[in-house]
């Protein structure tokens, strides 16, 4: 949402180029610190504490990814031999239900990233709106989407 905000501004200040740069950039800092800080489970986290983890365990949560060595090396061999034995059902491309969302999704991915390319364009070439309000235009639509997620969420979970 920050960077729906922030990109417009940026663009107007650096131009697309370098804002292009820095964006990559910034991704791949977040990428480094969140796998230099990210666990593979809350066994492995050093955030967590034993008393979390035992919380944890007595809710019914896996804390561990991982049971030691020979187990890893277990699951791999199983893996392997369960790869092998289940391929891929292809004949899943067949249903039209597997089209149906494969479409949506395009479809809905195509025009989104379509707005966010050619909406700050649109509001500040042809509406004439500043570009920061024009970032501020593009963050609200999302900002509400994302709120409205969270409780059709919850309500699709009252249901259940």
């Amino acid at each position: 949402l920050v960077a729906l905000m922030a990109t417009p501004l940026l663009a107007s200040l650096l131009g697309w180029r370098l804002t292009l740069i820095f964006s990559g950039c910034y991704t791949l800092a977040f990428a480094a610190l969140w796998q230099a800080l990210a666990a593979s489970g809350p066994a492995e986290c050093a955030y967590v504490g034993a008393e979390e983890l035992r919380e944890l365990e007595d809710l019914g949560v896996p804390v561990s990814s991982s049971r030691g060595p020979e187990a890893d090396a277990k699951a791999v061999a199983q893996s392997r031999r369960s790869s092998q034995r289940a391929a891929l059902p292809w004949r899943i491309l067949l249903l039209p239900s597997v089209w149906s969302v494969l479409l949506a999704h395009t479809a809905f991915n195509y025009n989104r990233y379509l707005m966010y390319n050619w909406i700050v364009t649109y509001y500040t070439d042809i509406l004439g709106v500043a570009v920061a309000e024009a970032g501020l235009c593009m963050l609200w639509p999302n900002l509400f989407d994302a709120l409205a997620s969270l409780a059709v969420g919850r309500a699709a979970d009252a249901l259940a």
